[in-house]
């Protein structure tokens, strides 16, 4: 999987820029991009959003989001024909049911109630291939 990156110029108006830097993250999520998918002691993950690989400025506006209201969240990651966002990583499913929970009654970006009642905790194996790490 790659962080996905953003290109400043399809940007909505009223987003706030960002340095591109900002929108570069490394090829593979890092420990220092958020939790470390890639420690085989962490199994699991919560899930907040999917997006297709065209809602690149969304994916990187809930990232932001997420970010901003204090969330462990990773940049983007691409994976077959989608972005993820992913909050947390933990040995155990149970471990993040607080962080789930939290997630869940998150009001949106936009504004909107419920925005992340969908999200859900996902083994990794499941999202990303970790093997050659």
């Amino acid at each position: 999987p790659q962080p996905v990156q953003a290109s400043e110029e399809s940007a909505p108006a009223e987003t706030p820029r960002r340095s591109p830097a900002a929108r570069q993250p490394a090829a593979t999520p890092r420990p220092s991009d958020g939790p470390d998918l890639y420690d085989p002691a962490n199994q699991y993950t919560v899930v907040v959003a999917t997006y297709g690989k065209s809602r690149v400025e969304l994916a990187w506006q809930t990232h932001d989001h997420l970010r901003d209201s204090g969330l462990p969240v990773l940049p983007p990651v691409e994976r077959e024909k989608d972005i993820l966002i992913l909050v947390g990583a933990a040995p155990r499913a149970g471990d993040l049911a607080l962080l789930e929970e939290k997630v869940h009654g998150l009001v949106g970006w936009e504004g909107t109630a419920d925005s992340y009642a969908d999200a859900y905790v996902q083994r990794i194996e499941r999202l990303i291939d970790r093997s050659g790490n």
